[in-house]
């Protein structure tokens, strides 16, 4: 276990300790392989204590709790949270326009005009991921009781940009089939557009995983975090076997996708270009994980099977594919429907019992 600096490694992941301004120990991991993402969270954890930003939930009580204040500790909350990186940056955006404000104090017409901000420079799905985060936030605060349950109802009526269903785009077969071809230019994309569409797995799962989740032999990937305890099989079908089985294994690297270690710029240009070049419009690479659900539940498969698949961890995640799964009874009952009435014409040639 390599030690330096208040750093140290578990296995490949390096971790930090550091004492608090109360003297208690703590050990966290930076859930990455590199040194430097370490002393980046060490720098921040020790500054933290020398400003005395760690607030507890007795300080807190005690004073006004403007925004900027609880979105720290709630980031202080979620820091082992796989998406922490991403939560950071979009709570960055929060406090930039809601800071010093009393946490009580906002309304539903502040989180309007964010919106309207925020749409002027990113997407609708963006800015209702950070109204998300934002009703998280206020969730939190009512369980740490910091703020009442009245003031956390009303943050949870903020609208969606666009209607939850609208929200779900998903590729038709022609673009599928569209899309993987497009890709020939760029192996990596490639592979990471393959991967996507036919396991469903997040993109964060599919940049981590390594050659020992794959089981070629079995048909299988391994994803998620198995050290959490929230790992799950997935069956590789035919239209990845192939594939997988001719990729080319990186002489100094176990990750299958070595050439990419998150969404680059020069991955979004890629991927950006192969989409103009199929005139698909409206689509992101996080849609493509939206595309394997919503065929999944266009073919009949049962929601709960959709989202063990996906690696939900509530019914509700898996919801929004109830509408697909309506329009797939929907069209198995007209052709019920269909059929009696063919049978029931003139000509039907209906049989009866010998």
């Amino acid at each position: 276990m390599p030690r330096t600096n208040g750093t140290y490694r578990k296995g490949k992941i390096w971790w930090v300790s550091y004492r608090d301004i109360d003297g208690s120990d703590h050990h966290e991991s930076s859930y990455s392989q590199e040194l430097s993402d370490a002393i980046e969270l060490l720098k921040f954890r020790q500054n933290s204590i020398l400003e005395e930003r760690l607030p507890d939930i007795k300080r807190l009580k005690d004073e006004v709790l403007t925004f900027d204040k609880a979105a720290e500790r709630y980031l202080n909350f979620c820091i082992d949270q796989s998406g922490y990186v991403r939560k950071r940056g979009v709570i960055k955006q929060l406090t930039t326009h809601f800071g010093k404000l009393n946490i009580a104090d906002i309304e539903l017409t502040d989180i309007e005009e964010y919106q309207v901000k925020a749409l002027a420079s990113n997407s609708p799905q963006t800015c209702d991921h950070h109204v998300d985060v934002l009703k998280h936030i206020y969730s939190m605060c009512e369980r740490w009781e910091l703020v009442s349950v009245t003031v956390s109802s009303m943050v949870g009526l903020a609208e969606m940009c666009r209607p939850r269903h609208e929200n779900l785009r998903y590729l038709q077969i022609t673009e599928w089939l569209d899309l993987v071809e497009a890709c020939v230019d760029y192996a990596q994309l490639q592979m990471l557009v393959r991967i996507s569409l036919n396991t469903g797995m997040r993109l964060g799962e599919i940049f981590a995983l390594t050659w020992d989740c794959v089981d070629l032999d079995r048909k299988v990937i391994v994803a998620g975090n198995q050290e959490r305890g929230r790992s799950r099989v997935i069956p590789i079908g035919d239209d990845l076997y192939g594939p997988l089985t001719r990729w080319p294994k990186h002489i100094k690297s176990e990750y299958v996708l070595w050439g990419f270690r998150g969404v680059t710029p020069r991955l979004k240009e890629q991927f950006d270009q192969v989409l103009a070049k199929c005139g698909i419009s409206d689509f992101t690479l996080y849609d493509l994980r939206h595309t394997f659900a919503s065929h999944l539940a266009l073919s009949g498969v049962p929601l709960d099977t959709v989202g063990i698949l996906l690696g939900h961890t509530s019914r509700k995640m898996t919801a929004r594919y109830v509408h697909l799964t309506s329009d797939y009874l929907a069209e198995a009952v007209r052709n019920l429907s269909n059929r009696v009435n063919g049978m029931s014409m003139p000509g039907g040639g209906e049989q009866t019992a010998a």
